[in-house]
């Protein structure tokens, strides 16, 4: 009998900060969930590697924001977030659906605030981590 291995294609690109210790534990923790394996991950620092420079948002690269590719669509910040939570699953859906009560730009200031102070309360590694 003969095995096959199917691959299927990732219901997302996320693009995260790979020097960020926050971000790449957050990647790390998503990795050992089952819904989290359904995502590709790439760090900010790689990007030109995989994506064309026509497809590259500058805005977000130039920012280090997490960003999402879904559905042909890049989406980042606090809508990238709500994103991943929503399509996680589960009690994330449900995270997701209880920050949406907040406007998105309460929520974008709220993303900004921690991405900006993101190296100062959690380190930054001296190597960009590939996951």
């Amino acid at each position: 009998m003969k095995h096959t291995t199917s691959y299927s294609k990732p219901d997302a690109t996320i693009f995260y900060d790979g020097w960020c210790r926050l971000c790449s534990g957050v990647v790390g923790i998503l990795l050992k969930t089952k819904p989290g394996r359904r995502f590709s991950y790439i760090p900010i620092q790689r990007i030109d590697e995989y994506l064309p420079k026509a497809e590259l948002n500058s805005e977000i690269i130039v920012g280090n924001e997490i960003a999402v590719i879904s559905d042909g669509k890049m989406i980042a910040g606090a809508s990238a977030v709500l994103l991943i939570l929503n399509q996680m699953g589960g009690i994330y859906k449900v995270v997701s659906y209880l920050l949406r009560i907040l406007p998105l730009w309460i929520l974008q200031k709220m993303y900004l605030y921690i991405a900006s102070n993101r190296y100062r309360w959690f380190g930054r590694k001296a190597t960009c981590e590939i996951i």
